[in-house]
C-alpha cells in the first residue's frame, strides 16, 4: 500500500513539473533548449520568420538539447517520433481531427544528435513540396556543419519565404529569388566613420584648447619676468649708488673730479627716479600679470610696458656703472676733462693763424658739429690753459658766400694744429660747443674727453605675438546526408 502511494505521488508530481516545460514548448514561437543562440541571433530568426507569417504561415522553431523522452520515460528515436509527441499533447499544433493544423511550419534541430527536421501542414502541400523541403534542409545543413546554427535557421526561414511569396499563377515559371538588400555593412561603415569623425574633433579640438592655453601661459611668464626685472631693479639699486655716493665723498681727488663725479651721480639719481615713477605708473591692478585667464594680447601689451621701464633701469645701471669706471679714473690720478664753452671776440675773428683769413659772422651757429669740428673748437678753447703751456689754436674757416665762424675747446695742455675752411653762411658770433664724446682723446699727450650724462637713449620693446500532406509528411535528414529520405539518417 505504501509502496502503492509513492508511485502515485511520483506520477503526479512529475506530470506537475513537466507541464509547463511542454505548455512553454506548445506557445513560444521560438524554443532554443542549448541557449545556443544570442539575443541578436533571435532578433534575426523572429524578423525572417514574420516574413512567413505574413504570409498565413504559423511558424514554430525548436532548437532542442535531445529527443526528448515519451510518456513511458524511453528515449525517441527521432525528432519525428519527438514531433508526433508534441503534436499530441500541443492544442496550438492541432487541427480539428488532431493532425496537424493546416498553416503550421514546424523546424526542429537537434544539435547534439545532429538532425534537422522539417514539417508542413497541408496548406503548404504544393508550395513545400518533399522535394522542396529537402532542398531547404540541405540549405541548412551546409551552415549546420559549418558551425553557423543561427545563419542555417535564418537562411531555411528565409528560404521558404522566398516560395511562399511566388504567386499561383507564377508556378511553373523559373522562380527567381530576391533577397531584400543588405545595407547591414554600409550601415556599420557609416556608423564607424561617424565615430571616428566625432571622436577626432573631439580630439583636435583638445588639441587646440591646449595650444591656445599654452600660449597665452608662456606669454604670462613673459609678462611676469618682465615686471620682475623692473621689480629687482627697484629694490637693489639704492645700495649700490649709496655705497658709490658714500665712495666719492671720501675719494682724494681734485675738485674737478669732485665735480664731475657728483654731476654724474646727480643724473644717474635722476635717471632711477625717473624709472621708478615709470614703474609705479605701470605697476597697477589692470597690469598685473598674475591675472588668470587673460588674453595674449593682453599678457604682451604688460610685456611691452614693463619692458620699457626695465630698460630704463638697466640704462640708469649702465650710469651707475660709468660713474664707478670714472671714480677709478680719478683715483689713478688721469686728468679730468675740462670742457670751457668760450665766444671769441670780434678782435679774436680779424687775426688769422698762419696766414688764413676768417671773414666775418653773419649767420646763427648750427645746433650740430661733425667730430671734425668739435676737435678744432677744442683746442680754440686752449686760452684756458695758462699762457705759459705750449699750445697750438685749432680753428676753422668757413668761406661760403659769407662770413664763418670759429669753434675751440682746451683739452689737455698740449694741442695740434688743424684746418678746415667751409664757404658757407656763418653767425656773426661764433660758439664753441661742447664735446659729446668720451672716446675722443689727444693725439700728442692731452686729456681725455668724457661723454656728457645729461644725454641719453631711451630703450623701448616691441614684441609681436605668434544584423507534406495533410497527415503531416515532413522531411528528416541529419546534417552530413542529402538525398530525398529525411526521416532520421545520421551524419
Amino acid at each position: 500500500m505504501n509502496l502503492f502511494r509513492k508511485v502515485l505521488t511520483a506520477v503526479v508530481l512529475s506530470s506537475v513539473f513537466a507541464l509547463p516545460a511542454f505548455a512553454d514548448k506548445c506557445k513560444d514561437p521560438i524554443v532554443d533548449e542549448l541557449s545556443a543562440l544570442s539575443s541578436n541571433d533571435v532578433t534575426r530568426i523572429e524578423r525572417s520568420r514574420n516574413a512567413l507569417v505574413t504570409a498565413g504561415a504559423d511558424v514554430r522553431v525548436q532548437v532542442l538539447s535531445s529527443f526528448h523522452r515519451d510518456p513511458d520515460g524511453k528515449m525517441n528515436t527521432s525528432l519525428e517520433a519527438y514531433k508526433s509527441q508534441m503534436l499530441g499533447k500541443c492544442k496550438s499544433w492541432q487541427a480539428a481531427d488532431g493532425g496537424m493544423k493546416n498553416n503550421l511550419v514546424l523546424l526542429l534541430v537537434a544539435p547534439k544528435q545532429k538532425k534537422t527536421y522539417l514539417g508542413a501542414g497541408g496548406q503548404w502541400d504544393r508550395t513545400l513540396s518533399a522535394d522542396r523541403k529537402s532542398q531547404i534542409v540541405d540549405t541548412m545543413n551546409a551552415r549546420f556543419r559549418d558551425g553557423k546554427l543561427p545563419d542555417g535557421i535564418v537562411a531555411g526561414i528565409d528560404h521558404m519565404a522566398d516560395l511562399v511569396s511566388v504567386k499561383p499563377s507564377q508556378e511553373g515559371k523559373p522562380v527567381t529569388i530576391n533577397h531584400a538588400a543588405d545595407y547591414s555593412g554600409v550601415s556599420s561603415f557609416l556608423k564607424w566613420a561617424l565615430f571616428l569623425a566625432a571622436l577626432g574633433g573631439i580630439i583636435g579640438f583638445l588639441i587646440w584648447l591646449y595650444r591656445q592655453n599654452e600660449t597665452r601661459r608662456t606669454a604670462q611668464r613673459n609678462a611676469q619676468a618682465e615686471r620682475a626685472r623692473c621689480t629687482q631693479s627697484l629694490n637693489g639699486h639704492e645700495e649700490p649708488l649709496a655705497v658709490l655716493d658714500a665712495k666719492v665723498k671720501q675719494a682724494e681727488v681734485t675738485t674737478e673730479w669732485k665735480t664731475r663725479l657728483n654731476d654724474m651721480l646727480d643724473q644717474t639719481r635722476e635717471r632711477y627716479r625717473i624709472a621708478s615713477t615709470e614703474y609705479g605708473g605701470v605697476n597697477r591692478g589692470t597690469n598685473n600679470p598674475d591675472t588668470p585667464r587673460l588674453s595674449v594680447e593682453e599678457y604682451d601689451g604688460m610685456r611691452g610696458r614693463y619692458r620699457t621701464v626695465a630698460e630704463k633701469f638697466a640704462e640708469a645701471d649702465r650710469s651707475l656703472g660709468t660713474v664707478d669706471s670714472e671714480l677709478r679714473r680719478a683715483l689713478r690720478g688721469d686728468p679730468v676733462a675740462v670742457v670751457t664753452p668760450i665766444r671769441e671776440e670780434p678782435a679774436v675773428a680779424s687775426q688769422p693763424a698762419a696766414g688764413k683769413q676768417v671773414p666775418p659772422q653773419t649767420t646763427s651757429a648750427p645746433e650740430k658739429m661733425s667730430r671734425k669740428d668739435r676737435r678744432a673748437a677744442q683746442r680754440i678753447a686752449s686760452s684756458t690753459v695758462p699762457s705759459n703751456t705750449p699750445k697750438t689754436v685749432h680753428h676753422h674757416h668757413h668761406h661760403d658766400d659769407g662770413p664763418g665762424f670759429v669753434t675751440g675747446v682746451v683739452v689737455g695742455s698740449v694741442l695740434n694744429d688743424h684746418h678746415h675752411h667751409d664757404h658757407r653762411d656763418r653767425p656773426s658770433d661764433p660758439v664753441i660747443a661742447k664735446p659729446d664724446f668720451p672716446q675722443d682723446k689727444e693725439r700728442s699727450g692731452g686729456g681725455e674727453v668724457s661723454a656728457d650724462w645729461g644725454k641719453s637713449n631711451e630703450g623701448s620693446g616691441v614684441e609681436k605675438g605668434w544584423g507534406e500532406s495533410g497527415s503531416g509528411k515532413a522531411a528528416e535528414s541529419s546534417w552530413s546526408s542529402s538525398g530525398n529520405d529525411r526521416s532520421g539518417t545520421s551524419y
